[in-house]
């Protein structure tokens, strides 16, 4: 974190706003410390394998890039597929090095928990449906993005405060269509599909789709029925996720 290696997450002993009062944007440097650092594997000293893997989605999100697949959705069947640190994951992955700068998205307002994985403070009311709520109010305040490093940036949900219903409000998806051009890649980490209308929003705003799968927990029945309800309108691509070295096939 604080090395040479290859991480983009970095340390800042005070917060700082960066930006002229009347810009757009603007943006607080914040100190991240993931609790669990094992489960980001981007990071130093985490498992090799898994940051294979994620280079290997890198590299195919990348030669999709001219095809104009930028927002990048991440929703899962149900809850506790891992989603969430996959989201992480890829956006640790998209910025490694600083190859692409990448805006990490918090879009679950009904259960948030990127603020917790990544070991972020978020500053008091700016959180991403906080701000939206602000917009529902027709207030125009700056957007305020959390800076992780030099070239991830996020906006994540502040843990118990949070206003589920601004995802559906035509403030969402403008955020993300606003946002989008200052960034090679918007990861947005979604909701369940299942039982939920959440991620279909979602879906109409991105470019294309990743459906995360855990190997040994999500059901074959569970996938078919996400895939038919997102529809055929997304690309969308499933990602199976923790499968045992055992099984893994050359």
């Amino acid at each position: 974190m604080d090395d040479d290696s290859t991480t983009v997450i970095v340390h800042a002993r005070s917060v700082a706003m960066e930006a002229q009062a009347d810009s757009p944007v603007r943006t607080i440097r914040v100190d991240a410390r993931p609790p669990s650092p094992d489960l980001l594997a981007m990071l130093p000293g985490g498992p090799q394998e898994t940051a294979s893997a994620l280079r290997l989605v890198r590299q195919r999100l990348e030669l999709r890039q001219p095809l104009g697949q930028k927002l990048i959705g991440i929703v899962s069947a149900r809850p506790g597929e891992g989603k969430s640190v996959f989201a992480a994951q890829l956006a640790l992955a998209l910025s490694e090095a600083q190859r692409a700068k990448v805006l990490l998205v918090e879009a679950n307002f009904h259960a948030p928990s990127l603020a917790n994985l990544l070991g972020v403070t978020v500053p008091t009311h700016q959180g991403f449906s906080v701000q939206l709520a602000r917009r529902m109010q027709n207030r125009n305040d700056p957007w305020v993005e959390l800076a992780l490093g030099p070239s991830l940036h996020a906006l994540l949900e502040e843990p118990g405060i949070g206003y589920a219903q601004a995802l559906y409000s035509t403030h969402f998806l403008q955020a993300l269509f606003f946002l989008a051009p200052a960034y090679d890649y918007v990861v947005i980490d979604g909701h369940a599909v299942i039982g939920s209308g959440d991620a279909n929003v979602l879906a109409q705003g991105v470019d294309a789709l990743l459906v995360v799968a855990r190997s040994g927990t999500t059901r074959g029945a569970d996938l078919l029925a996400t895939m038919q309800q997102l529809g055929e309108h997304k690309p969308a691509d499933v990602i199976l996720w923790d499968v045992p070295a055992s099984e893994h096939r050359a």
